[in-house]
């Protein structure tokens, strides 16, 4: 049955309407933009108050409703698609979007601009993460490795990088590492003089650090993740919560100028955050293969970490980008 023919035949709410035109006109598109325009009518028509069925009219009658709908919601729809589609765009341009700058960019809540995020996630469009979204295409290209793999990837820029990190800790700190084979290196390092307090959520760690009697150790207790080793939730993050630490040494599994310093799994994200939040100095260490990674979960951007630690295969033109943004770089030779 055509369109017209549904409209003049059947009793329907205008809203209803609105959602039929609406397909129709964009029925010859292609791409995401009619099931766009579909659930953008469904969302007005579940929130629209039922009303009585009209009484049946003639055909020119009909034509009158038609014109007024498509006046009024069908406008609010088309909006909601354009909006969906510009986001398409520049998740396709830039690979990321956050929702802060989106609500300010269209005019809308943050509320509105997290249903478009999740509405796009459903269709394989984008992944949603800390604050916004990332592009599909830039999620899964890395996957976690296990952390008896870990220890074997990269091992002699680990050492270094390790070594150069741990100079920088003086008798009296007190510091977080976080977990990772690359901070484990530092722990390896840490002066063997001096009363030096080290938080730590690693199990590694831990074990690697307990015979040394010049380290007074606070382990930062939770659920255990096995799959590297180290503690994470609520009780971890609550562990901080009346602690003021000198340095954090933070691990990376990706780091990128655009979308910053990022990780596989979001409970280690949420824990890192709140360590950032104690420390007077982040410092991030990670070997050169981690640049130009994006992970699921952004953790913080370049710009909040104060020292990035990592050796001389580094692409030199993100270095540059990251003393831009107030970040010092150390080269470990």
């Amino acid at each position: 049955m055509s369109i017209p023919n549904l409209i003049h035949n059947e009793t329907y709410n205008r809203l209803v309407f609105v959602r039929y035109i609406a397909l129709y006109d964009v029925s010859l598109q292609r791409g995401i933009w009619p099931m766009v325009i579909d659930e953008a009518a469904d969302e007005q028509m579940s929130a629209a108050p039922r009303r009585r069925p009209a009484p049946h009219r003639n055909k020119n009658a009909w034509s009158g409703v038609h014109f007024a709908a498509r006046s009024t919601a069908g406008g609010m729809m088309r909006d909601t698609s354009r909006r969906r589609q510009e986001i398409i765009g520049m998740l396709s341009d830039q690979g990321s979007v956050q929702v802060l700058a989106l609500s300010d960019r269209f005019g809308v809540s943050t509320q509105t601009i997290r249903k478009d995020l999740a509405f796009l996630e459903e269709r394989g469009v984008s992944v949603r993460c800390y604050g916004g979204a990332v592009a599909a295409g830039v999620i899964g290209v890395v996957d976690e490795d296990p952390v008896d793999a870990k220890r074997g990837l990269h091992m002699s820029e680990k050492e270094r990088i390790g070594r150069l990190a741990a100079s920088m800790v003086r008798p009296g700190d007190a510091i977080i590492l976080d977990s990772g084979t690359t901070t484990a290196q530092i722990a390896r390092f840490l002066p063997e003089k001096g009363d030096i307090v080290v938080l730590t959520n690693d199990a590694g760690i831990l074990n690697q650090l307990m015979r040394r009697d010049n380290i007074e150790i606070v382990l930062l207790g939770g659920r255990l993740r096995r799959k590297n080793m180290a503690f994470y939730g609520g009780q971890t993050e609550a562990a901080l919560d009346s602690l003021q630490v000198d340095r954090l040494f933070l691990g990376v599994d990706g780091i990128d100028l655009q979308r910053g310093i990022t990780t596989h799994f979001e409970g280690e994200a949420a824990l890192n955050r709140k360590m950032a939040r104690v420390a007077r100095e982040v410092i991030a260490v990670t070997d050169s293969s981690k640049f130009g990674r994006t992970c699921l979960h952004r953790i913080m951007g370049i710009e909040e970490v104060n020292m990035l630690v990592t050796d001389a295969g580094a692409p030199e033109e993100s270095l540059d980008q990251a003393r831009r943004l107030g970040c010092d770089i150390r080269i470990a030779e």
